[in-house]
């Protein structure tokens, strides 16, 4: 049985020295054309540079006898497209105009503003600890 075993492991290790030797033939051959790629420059061989590029220009989901056509739309998108016409269409165009933009931009400037006195009022006026007249002049900070 051993002996039985260690030729078969005997085999294998034949083998894999084997096709050790090939691998090595085909890396020694990779090395030479890549040696020979960087020597020129990194340029392409003029062979590879002539071939034509191939191009698909069909569509697939095109019937055979007009092969340019786009896929037909299915009943879904024609719906589709009907409702953002009828009811959607008017969101491509702006509403806002700089007026409103500034008028905007005014109004959140002072909803923060606000906020941030109504804040600090809060905290400064509720601490019971400070004297009345640094509660005053912590209003007049804020």
């Amino acid at each position: 049985e051993a002996l039985r075993k260690n030729r078969r492991l005997q085999a294998s290790v034949a083998e894999a020295l084997g096709a050790a030797g090939a691998a090595a033939a085909k890396n020694a051959k990779q090395h030479d054309v890549l040696r020979a790629y960087l020597g020129r420059g990194g340029q392409k061989k003029e062979s590879s540079q002539a071939r034509p590029c191939q191009r698909h220009p069909v569509s697939f989901f095109s019937p055979p006898e007009e092969p340019h056509l786009a896929p037909p739309k299915n009943e879904d998108a024609v719906r589709r497209a009907l409702f953002h016409e009828r009811y959607l269409g008017a969101l491509r165009e702006s509403f806002w105009t700089r007026k409103e933009d500034e008028a905007l931009l005014e109004a959140m400037d002072t909803q923060l503003r606000r906020e941030a006195f109504n804040d600090a009022y809060r905290r400064l006026g509720s601490d019971p600890k400070r004297p009345p007249g640094e509660r005053a002049k912590a209003f007049g900070e804020a």
